[in-house]
């Protein structure tokens, strides 16, 4: 069986450094098959689950990313909860 392709590798220390000076957190999102998977120590389903990159080893990211039956994006998401609209009447 071939390997399947990485979605992203894994940021240097100066790309980590410009998201948080941005106020994102760099994180691992993992969508795993809908009957669900577990791999290193964290449940996956059809659902994204996004996982502090700070929170992860390198083995474990790569563990992530060679599993074919993960999907494994390595991006950044704003580190303070936005706001909801006010609802319109």
């Amino acid at each position: 069986m071939a390997r399947k392709p990485t979605v992203n590798t894994t940021p240097d220390a100066e790309q980590i450094a410009a998201a948080t000076e941005a106020g994102l957190i760099p994180v691992v999102r993992v969508v795993g098959p809908a009957e669900g998977r577990r791999r290193a120590g964290h449940h996956f389903g059809a659902e994204a689950v996004d996982l502090p990159l700070a929170d992860l080893t390198e083995d474990q990211i790569a563990a992530l990313q060679a599993d074919p039956k993960l999907l494994v994006t390595i991006t950044a998401v704003p580190a303070e909860p936005q706001p909801e609209p006010p609802a319109e009447d």
